[in-house]
């Protein structure tokens, strides 16, 4: 078990982002967007909470929550905390990377996914890809260009995002409209509440010799907690 000191807390746009400081070198530049499990103090409930951010001059790193508004233990612990505050983690688990060689890159994930994708976007920026970029999100228009308005004005960029909704097709309908026949390098990347997963895992199936790479996961389904998804997710990988 970890521990770690708050030492910066913004809260914007449905975000709460906490930077914390560590005892050596437990995190380092190659976890960045792989994920911690914080750990609560009383309960000893885990949850998965993606790495946005890594310095390693200053021993910190940057752990990025969706405020969703929900009285779970890792939500209201996020909203609560402050400056100063001690908090106990398990990890680092490994980033989901993707190749850095395609002509066209397909990135779809709700809220939840907004890190991981973020790390992806930063990490072809720094490789100075020239592919096409095809991002489909699930959020606010508000929420979008504040986290993502560094790579939505590069070249060969273009984005949807669609509002949260019951839709279960929302990011199948997202990659069809998205889709280019002609590119012979794709890769996808997808992460997002498991029923909106399936029918992605589905689809993916079907086109798997069109893709070079992909990553595909639910990172959380709704009205079920962490445990009991997990047994769901395990499941889903035979798909």
């Amino acid at each position: 078990m970890n521990k770690a000191i708050i030492k910066n807390k913004i809260q914007v746009n449905g975000f709460i982002s906490i930077t914390a400081s560590f005892e050596g070198d437990v995190i380092t530049n190659k976890d960045l967007g792989g994920y911690v499990k914080w750990v609560d103090s009383i309960s000893e409930t885990k949850r998965t909470v993606s790495i946005s951010k890594v310095d390693e001059t200053d021993s910190t790193m940057t752990l990025d929550f969706v405020d969703h508004g929900r009285e779970g233990k890792m939500a209201t612990w996020a909203r609560d905390c402050k400056i100063g505050d001690e908090f106990q983690f398990m990890g680092p688990g490994p980033a989901a990377n993707i190749s850095l060689n395609g002509d066209d890159y397909y990135f779809l994930g709700d809220r939840t996914a907004f890190p991981a994708i973020r790390v992806q976007l930063e990490r072809l920026l720094q490789s100075q890809s020239k592919a096409n970029l095809y991002i489909g999100l699930e959020g606010s228009k508000e929420e979008i260009q504040h986290y993502f308005s560094k790579y939505i004005s590069l070249p060969n960029t273009h984005l949807l995002s669609m509002n949260e909704s019951d839709d279960q097709m929302v990011f199948v309908n997202l990659f069809e409209e998205f889709f280019n026949d002609t590119s012979s390098e794709k890769i996808l990347w997808c992460a997002a509440e498991r029923n909106k997963v399936l029918p992605m895992r589905k689809l993916v199936k079907e086109i798997q010799s069109e893709l070079v790479d992909k990553y595909i996961s639910s990172y959380w389904q709704n009205g079920l907690k962490d445990e009991e998804h997990k047994k769901n997710k395990k499941l889903d990988s035979a798909i």
